[in-house]
């Protein structure tokens, strides 16, 4: 499992995206993907294994940041099929876990699968519960597979690309943690309990001086399989 930041980028929640031949939404703008986007669709082809160019996608900004309808639903992000077209609000562009989202879509040319979305690329693209019951149920985790503390995990952080610089992908970089179990059979991870209908806090970072927190967030787990972590 893999959790990628994008440094001073805020995530939030939002409806995502399944692949329809629909008309684009209106008083949609175009716009030229910025240097960050070139640093996500890097992540997200690592995780799917997918490769394509970023330049095959169109792209399209709807104004305000309300979402915006697409076949009786209300969206912030979604990538149409028909002419490989994402279109986002104004609040969407510049959220990492969303944009990503749509990439993927994008990249697996596919609606929400579980094999994508919650095992390949899960952490570094957002699945919210919608995308969740969309992928369907996870697969059984047996009775008897022992519940054990995140700190039984292995845990490095990485940063991509390794020698960043602002001549590189506009300056920006990824902060890349991998959660590894060491192990030499499967666990479960007990997890901080974290509001309603939540299994808990999976991932959480704080960024800052010794003193002072600049910036922070965490991921909440809604997943049975973000608990569960193979042997090795």
């Amino acid at each position: 499992m893999r959790l990628s930041t994008l440094l001073a980028l805020s995530l939030a929640a939002s409806a995502w995206a399944c692949p329809e031949i629909v008309a684009l939404p209106s008083g949609g703008k175009s716009f030229d993907p910025p240097a960050e986007y070139q640093l996500w669709w890097q992540l997200v082809e690592s995780c799917s294994g997918l490769h394509q160019s970023l330049s095959s996608i169109e792209w399209y900004v709807v104004p305000g940041d309300a979402g915006f309808p697409v076949s009786g639903g209300d969206y912030d992000g979604y990538w149409f099929e028909q002419g490989n077209h994402i279109v986002l609000t104004a609040a969407t562009r510049t959220n990492g876990a969303m944009v990503r989202h749509e990439m993927l879509h994008a990249l697996s040319r596919a609606g929400h699968t579980r094999y994508e979305f919650l095992e390949r690329c899960a952490g570094v693209v957002e699945c919210d519960k919608v995308c969740i019951s969309d992928a369907g149920s996870p697969f059984r985790i047996f009775t008897g597979t022992p519940l054990v503390s995140a700190t039984d995990l292995e845990v490095k952080e990485e940063i991509e690309p390794a020698s960043a610089s602002a001549s590189t992908c506009g300056g920006y970089f990824a902060l890349v943690d991998t959660a590894h179990n060491p192990a030499t059979h499967n666990v479960v991870i007990h997890l901080e309990p974290y509001g309603d209908g939540n299994l808990g806090v999976s991932f959480k970072y704080l960024i800052g001086t010794e003193t002072t927190v600049q910036v922070g967030s965490f991921d909440v787990a809604h997943d049975a399989e973000e608990t569960f972590f193979r042997a090795g």
